[in-house]
């Protein structure tokens, strides 16, 4: 194999590493939602129940259920940021108690 050809091998090999990469970290941010979701319901049932009243509760499940619909939502050109940036625009509300 030519040095050009091994060259644009390795590079499209680097760019294919990278777009996995960008995948995966997409895939995790979308995980950590998820669990965040999920956790912070069971807790507001449970361990947080005496700390809230049920009209806040009733807001942080909505605020909840809206995000796991758009989580599930086909979401495959949103970045990791935009991830990132839902999760803690939800953390306001959840991690007040």
């Amino acid at each position: 194999m030519a040095t050009a050809d091994v060259r644009k091998a390795n590079a499209k090999e680097f760019e294919m590493a990278l777009q996995d990469r960008v995948m995966e970290e997409k895939k995790d941010r979308k995980n950590v939602s998820e669990s965040y979701a999920c956790d912070m319901r069971d807790k507001l049932s449970d361990i947080y129940q005496e700390f809230v009243t049920d009209s806040e509760r009733e807001k942080i499940i909505a605020k909840l259920q809206e995000m796991e619909d758009w989580l599930y939502e086909d979401r495959e050109d949103e970045t990791r940021g935009v991830y990132i940036a839902k999760l803690e625009k939800l953390k306001k509300h959840g991690d007040l108690i």
